[in-house]
């Protein structure tokens, strides 16, 4: 599976970052001059050092790109998810559905998005 399949799309991930997701995680969306690019915090071993405000350094760190597991632990407990298509091996009509405790769903063919959405829909909610 490729990462961009297992972080959340650089779009949703600005959403998340507006609507206040915490920005602490593994994995980051850049901007390296005019291609966007992910990243993790820790390089050849060493701690990520953020030099976003030196305008010297070709890289800008644009938000979190969180991982399943990540978005799992920002969720209700009772919120679940549901793989449907037309069967585990096959990638056709595969998609996703996340439901909160209401019974509210979010759909996507890729399941990090679809806790996205499902973050994105329980904060506005809230609000």
């Amino acid at each position: 599976m490729k990462l961009e399949e297992q972080v959340v799309s650089l779009e949703l991930s600005k959403q998340l970052k507006e609507a206040g997701y915490p920005q602490q995680g593994l994995w980051w969306w850049y901007v390296e001059g005019e291609h966007y690019c992910l990243k993790d915090k820790v390089v050849e071993g060493k701690p990520f050092i953020d030099k976003r405000y030196e305008p010297s350094f070709p890289e800008k760190r644009i938000a979190i790109a969180p991982t399943v597991a990540e978005l799992s632990r920002q969720l209700p407990i009772n919120t679940r998810f549901i793989k449907r298509g037309r069967g585990w091996n096959s990638i056709d009509n595969i998609h996703y559905e996340v439901e909160d405790w209401n019974g509210n769903l979010e759909t996507d063919c890729c399941l990090v998005n679809a806790l996205a959405k499902m973050w994105l829909y329980i904060k506005e909610k809230k609000c």
